[in-house]
């Protein structure tokens, strides 16, 4: 979280191309995209404390299922042992794996995150985006091609998430038949609780250098920026002006359409060619429409706009000193 957090405040408002269904959808900004990445795993570290948490109920006491016979002071034994509370039914404390569970699933969502954000690191570093290099400390040759450089880090840390993912599912499938109180079958949380944690360990670490030496390169962003990114602030613009949202969706879609015939980029639609679909798109209009525009537009907590970048980047400190 802090590599990611210390990489947005570098790079907070270099411009650069938003995605969906990986296509280019609207402008936003390195330091947004990031930041985008930094909010899942506050959760995921919110989810490992409540792990903990569940950890911290004393199971002992509870003997084999109908507690002890013995006068033990249960309370006095949580304390001295650093236990934050005790069971209170027997038969629940030996056969309870639920904390394991929340571990694991703590740990698969984390590898979940880690996941999307290495997908998508290396679609940037390839030759078709080129957004980010990664620095050949982090990076392998190729056995064949010289020209090749590959970010292997990137891609075992994608390919481990299958790991976490299994031994979520490994432990689930053990406790969903189980009666009542201990079973045999409850020694096999050991080793998926162990292999997450050791994955976990080892892929963190990897991916936190990668993302501290990464070259970010907020000029070739800038110049992947196409005028489509701005349709949506067309037909926004539109709204202000009076026209409904559906009205407005539909002028400027006809407009996408009529300026790919045309062989020309969306802004570069001549005034005669707009007023042929709609005389709203005045050369008024067509004055507001730049990327850093549609970035200051989007000035609520969340948004892109300088203020509201600037807030996020001190919530997500923060949030990760907490």
């Amino acid at each position: 979280q802090a590599a990611l957090v210390d990489s947005a405040a570098l790079h907070l408002h270099a411009v650069m191309p938003g995605y969906t269904h990986l296509q280019q959808a609207q402008p936003v900004t390195w330091g947004h995209w990031v930041l985008g990445h930094v909010w899942p795993l506050t959760r995921d570290a919110a989810r490992l404390i409540n792990a903990r948490s569940a950890a911290g109920v004393l199971p002992l006491g509870s003997g084999a299922l109908a507690g002890s016979a013995f006068a033990v002071d249960r309370g006095a034994l949580a304390q001295a042992l650093g236990f934050a509370a005790i069971s209170a039914n027997s038969m629940d404390a030996v056969s309870d794996r639920d904390f394991v569970a929340d571990f694991l699933y703590a740990g698969a969502m984390i590898g979940v995150h880690l996941s999307r954000l290495a997908e998508q690191l290396l679609l940037f570093s390839s030759a078709e985006f080129g957004y980010v290099v990664v620095d050949d400390a982090f990076s392998t040759g190729s056995s064949l091609m010289p020209q090749k450089k590959n970010a292997d880090p990137l891609e075992l840390a994608r390919g481990k998430t299958g790991r976490l993912l299994g031994n979520l599912q490994a432990l689930l499938v053990v406790l969903k038949g189980l009666p009542s109180t201990y079973d045999k079958d409850l020694q096999e949380d050991k080793e998926p609780a162990f292999d997450t944690f050791d994955t976990l360990q080892l892929v963190m670490p990897v991916l936190a250098g990668l993302v501290r030496s990464l070259e970010v390169r907020p000029q070739v962003m800038a110049a992947r920026l196409l005028p489509g990114l701005l349709a949506t602030d067309m037909a926004d613009e539109l709204v202000r002006r009076g026209v409904p949202f559906r009205e407005a969706h539909g002028l400027v879609g006809a407009l996408v359409k009529r300026a790919e015939a045309l062989g020309v980029a969306l802004t570069d639609v001549s005034l005669d060619e707009r007023f042929k679909i709609s005389e709203h798109f005045t050369e008024q209009l067509w004055a507001t429409l730049d990327f850093e525009h549609s970035l200051q537009r989007r000035a609520q907590t969340g948004g892109t706009a300088r203020a509201a970048l600037e807030a996020q980047l001190v919530a997500a400190r923060a949030a990760i000193s907490a």
